[in-house]
């Protein structure tokens, strides 16, 4: 599993086709990318970290939080199936709303007809809080790092209260 929950591949090279089809149902990426330039505090992330599932971007250290927020709320108004994740303290990612790493996982699960409570899964950001909301995994770990300390408080709370 890849980008934020969006790629699957399988034995490291081919892509997921069922994956990508299913999550490309109500995904209007051009679209999501005009809303997402009204924000000048959203800074593109390079090009090797877009793909045609996931809109990445680094928020201005000087922003509110808010911004993020702002966005979601925006692209919940025009009606574009979004998840906005927020992670490491500045990325932010924008996905289809029917994908994430939790969804990916119950996918996987299907797919590879695997009892749900032998899963192990772990995270360490706040793009990883779908996985701690998991009803169907086995075993839950919290990975801290400093890099992702920021969103691996927030995966806490949110595991904490379900």
């Amino acid at each position: 599993m890849a980008s934020v929950g969006t790629e699957i591949y399988q034995r490291g090279v081919f892509l997921e086709k069922d994956w990508t089809n299913q999550i490309s149902k109500d995904w209007d990426r051009d679209a999501v990318g005009a809303i997402a330039s009204y924000f000048s505090a959203l800074i593109p992330q390079l090009d090797s970290k877009q793909t045609p599932w996931k809109l990445s971007f680094c928020l201005d250290m000087d922003t509110p939080l808010e911004v993020i927020h702002d966005l979601g709320e925006l692209l919940n108004f025009t009606g574009l199936q979004t998840e906005v994740m927020f992670s490491n303290g500045r990325d932010v990612d924008i996905i289809p709303k029917n994908s994430n790493k939790g969804k990916a996982t119950v996918y996987l699960q299907d797919l590879l007809r695997s009892q749900s409570d032998a899963t192990i899964v772990c995270g360490g950001s706040g793009n990883a809080i779908s996985l701690f909301q998991l009803p169907s995994a086995g075993i839950r770990l919290g990975i801290l790092t400093q890099r992702g300390a920021e969103g691996s408080a927030e995966a806490r709370r949110e595991f904490a209260t379900n």
